[in-house]
């Protein structure tokens, strides 16, 4: 507990409200100052009191990540949501009930900058599932296999491919694969290549080093500057083909399962727990152990130790 407050306490305190002038265009942390007194509940409800209170300090953590309250309120984006919430689960170990909870604060928000014309189109919301909780999805090797080949058929993101390969190679976050060769750089040290991550493209602040073995690095030449071809709307309609090629209906199959399969791989393979996560770049040791999930053909190698012992 002491460390989460810590951590919760280091990121609000960090976070520094930039001076508008009246010709900015607001930020969120102005309309937050300003507007939350208005904002409305799921019932209708206007917030008020001690509600009022936590969910404006809900929405201070939500400003103080990545610097997002001062940011424009009608520059506010979907990935800026989503990788939030990312940030909730995977750092602070949240679970998707406490993220919800969070995402009940933020939309009101934004439907009262859309009411209010401070924004012109309402960034969508992606609740998380709470049934699936302590059950994190991963791909076995028939599935990489077959979204690697769905993945070769989207013509209109012939990237995906060997984007994939290094999401499944490294475990690497969406936002750290999209910076490769203009901000994520490769480097050689002592014979050895790596994806340099600066710590202001880390979700933990913290620069790292991201081995690369052949399949990865002959993958990241090819691509080389993701930034010039990236875009969000071609990656989530690559992963929303495969699903459907794959594994139709299943909402928890997206591109973030992509680190799961990593983890659990290492897992699998025998891995220390904390050296799993000093190569995903997780701030603590039960972030990653809910990130593994022990695979069917483990379980059956570990029933076949006992074989014979009584």
């Amino acid at each position: 507990m002491y460390n989460l407050n810590s951590k919760l306490y280091k990121l609000k305190s960090g976070f520094v409200p930039r001076k508008c002038s009246e010709y900015d265009t607001m930020s969120l942390y102005e309309f937050i100052r300003q507007y939350s007194h208005r904002f409305k509940g799921v019932r209708g409800a206007v917030w008020t009191g001690e509600y009022l209170k936590r969910s404006v300090s809900k929405l201070n953590l939500f400003c103080a990540f990545n610097d997002l309250g001062n940011k424009p309120i009608d520059k506010i984006t979907t990935l800026d949501i989503d990788d939030f919430i990312e940030f909730l689960g995977e750092e602070l170990g949240y679970s998707n009930s406490t993220k919800n909870k969070y995402l009940t604060v933020i939309s009101p928000c934004l439907k009262y900058a859309l009411a209010a014309e401070k924004i012109a189109k309402l960034p969508t919301i992606n609740w998380t599932k709470v049934e699936d909780e302590g059950k994190p999805r991963y791909f076995n090797s028939d599935e990489i296999v077959q979204i690697k080949k769905a993945f070769q058929e989207c013509h209109w993101s012939d990237w995906m491919p060997d984007i994939f390969t290094v999401a499944i190679n490294t475990g690497m976050r969406r936002g750290e694969l999209s910076k490769i060769g203009s901000k994520v750089n490769l480097v050689e040290i002592d014979g050895a290549n790596f994806l340099s991550i600066p710590k202001e493209e880390s979700k933990t602040k913290k620069a790292r080093l991201v081995p690369l073995n052949e399949d990865a690095l002959a993958a990241v030449k090819r691509l080389g500057d993701v930034s010039k071809f990236w875009r969000n709307k071609s990656w989530n309609k690559a992963w929303i083909y495969a699903r459907n090629k794959v594994s139709p209906g299943d909402k928890n199959f997206t591109g973030h399962v992509t680190r799961h399969t990593t983890a659990t791989m290492f897992a699998d393979a025998g891995m220390n727990l904390k050296h799993i996560g000093k190569f995903l770049g997780h701030a603590s040791e039960r972030t990653t152990m809910k990130y593994i999930k022990t695979s069917n053909e483990q379980l059956v190698k570990m029933s076949s130790l006992l074989q014979g012992v009584a």
